[in-house]
């Protein structure tokens, strides 16, 4: 059945995308502090698990949108809207972490 392996492989894909998504937020808490290339590699990692659960998450909408199944494909779009909020506010708390080691990092120029 074609719904039901969509919500497992959505399941999986979510998990996988949080999963990613809390190594980032790791790193950004450690009291020592990592490396900015070491973020950038977790925060590579956590777009292509971003990108994997949105595509499942799509193929999921447009069986239900096909299937005129209105509720569920509602269900499936908040779930992506919320999804993208959580991806937004990691990169967002990862790109400013990045450029606050960048600052402290450089030499001074006089």
């Amino acid at each position: 059945d074609l719904e039901a392996d969509l919500k497992r492989e959505k399941c999986r894909a979510k998990s996988n995308f949080t999963k990613a998504k809390n190594k980032v937020l790791f790193l950004i808490d450690q009291q020592e502090k990592p490396d900015h290339r070491e973020i950038q590699e977790a925060c590579i990692k956590m777009d292509d698990r971003m990108d994997s659960a949105m595509d499942v998450m799509t193929n999921l909408s447009e069986l239900y949108a096909r299937n005129k199944e209105k509720q569920m494909n509602d269900k499936v779009i908040l779930e992506m809207e919320k999804l993208d909020e959580e991806y937004s506010a990691t990169h967002t708390a990862a790109r400013h972490y990045i450029e606050a080691q960048k600052e402290t990092c450089s030499p001074l120029t006089y």
